[in-house]
């Protein structure tokens, strides 16, 4: 998990518009709080972090639709 993370930083995502930059950030910052606290054994945290993962997976689908990447 640790692995995807730093791919995932390594993204030029510049040229993407904010929306859909703070989006990505944020699926990226929870994916590494998630993988932090699974590797802890604090699956309260865990959970709290799969939330935050999925609503940013989320909206990054909602913009997608929105922008027609999914017809």
């Amino acid at each position: 998990m640790a692995k995807a993370v730093t791919k995932l930083k390594k993204l030029n995502i510049t040229k993407l518009d904010d929306e859909y930059q703070t989006a990505i950030k944020d699926y990226i910052a929870a994916l590494q709080k998630w993988s932090v606290a699974l590797k802890r054994g604090d699956f309260v945290k865990a959970d709290q972090y799969d939330d935050e993962r999925l609503d940013a997976t989320f909206r990054l689908n909602e913009i997608m639709k929105r922008k027609g990447r999914y017809n």
